[in-house]
């Protein structure tokens, strides 16, 4: 996973995100600084993804034609590829 959420609490000190945040680039990852709030920043923004790609289907898109548009606009994964690897990762 290239994201990293690093989580703003209420007492964390603003060398701990600096440094939180240094460590996610030196690992080539990518830091999201995000509040405490229920669930995960990408779980978040995923369930946003889902809702609209369930409208395409309804719409009459294939999700190989859905998958192919998010690719194309540089995600490395359709939703359906992503679903297809399991519960797990989704």
């Amino acid at each position: 996973m290239k994201l990293v959420e690093i989580v703003r609490a209420r007492q964390t000190s603003s060398d701990v995100l600096v440094t939180a945040m240094d460590i996610a680039v030196k690992t080539n990852k990518i830091g999201a600084l995000a509040g405490v709030c229920h669930g995960f920043v990408a779980n978040r923004m995923g369930d946003v993804r889902y809702k609209a790609v369930t409208e395409l289907l309804y719409r009459g898109l294939t999700p190989s034609r859905i998958d192919a548009a998010i690719e194309a606009f540089g995600f490395p994964m359709g939703v359906f590829r992503v679903m297809d690897l399991g519960l797990d990762v989704g």
